[in-house]
């Protein structure tokens, strides 16, 4: 028997980091630095995430309904405006949480409220959605979907929190169990902190899928919730009243920008009343 045979494609793919798994897709090493698993169709690829995860080969899940977008937190994706904007948006939101007695039970640390402020769009941050769940994972990969392009399943392996530590805090995985933040629990959320694309620092395998053969089966509610707890129904009121209050300062700038002056009226009567 010749020793010198050339090794399979399977063979050679594993040993460039390709996984094995029960339905028989070769992982295809690709520029960059990872590993990408071309599937069928959505059901395929959730089927694959979650072989892989049961294997003990992925931990985690993304979903992008575009293959060739990035992973990038939205701060690390906004240009210079939007990242004043966001550091304004954040500080106010955690000057809401410091004086909101009835939100100190749930959001206890810094991370609880920045992961807040990130899973429910009340501020740009640095931390990126990841689930537990390859079903959730899919769900989000073809949400709002055309039939056209391709979607994406971004997969991290154990040896990348192993990383993330070495990394001395560049990268951090981040898991919370925020009571009573029913959305998160619902995806079964937990966050990857990045300062800016999370590809350049470390590549991220992947499973990608046509749009054109299928959708998620997952009703939307079991993603967002149609009920909503005391503390979601908090920060709901909290973002009406942000985005009340910035459309107000957009109307009176362009206002002042057009000319337009302002005169302040007061009732003396009731400042003297309000002196004593």
């Amino acid at each position: 028997m010749d020793d010198d045979q050339p090794l399979s494609e399977t063979k050679l793919a594993e040993l460039l980091g390709a996984k094995p798994n029960a339905l028989g897709i070769v992982g295809c090493p690709r520029p960059g630095g990872f590993i990408q698993y071309d599937a069928p169709d959505l059901e395929t690829a959730v089927a694959l995430a979650a072989d892989l995860k049961a294997e003990g080969h992925y931990l985690y899940f993304r979903g992008q309904r575009d293959a060739n977008w990035q992973v990038v937190s939205s701060f690390g994706r906004a240009n210079e405006e939007f990242r004043v904007k966001a550091v304004t948006e954040l500080d106010a939101f955690f000057s809401f949480v410091r004086n909101a007695p009835h939100l100190v039970p749930y959001l206890q640390s810094d991370d609880a409220v920045i992961a807040t402020a990130q899973h429910h769009g009340l501020a740009l941050t640095n931390f990126i959605d990841f689930t537990r769940s390859p079903e959730v994972a899919g769900w989000f990969a073809s949400d709002g979907a055309s039939s056209e392009g391709e979607g994406a399943i971004f997969l991290v392996d154990p040896k990348a929190e192993e990383a993330f530590a070495a990394l001395g805090g560049t990268l951090r995985s981040i898991h919370l169990d925020v009571p009573n933040l029913w959305r998160l629990q619902a995806q079964k959320g937990l966050f990857l902190e990045a300062p800016g694309s999370f590809d350049h620092l470390w590549p991220l395998d992947r499973i990608v899928f046509p749009h054109s053969n299928g959708s998620s089966g997952i009703p939307r509610r079991h993603i967002y919730p149609d009920r909503k707890s005391s503390l979601e129904l908090a920060l709901e009121q909290y973002g009406v009243t942000r985005s009340r209050q910035a459309a107000f300062e957009d109307t009176m700038r362009s206002a002042e920008a057009g000319g337009v002056s302002f005169v302040e009226v007061r009732d003396e009567r009731e400042t003297t009343l309000r002196t004593h």
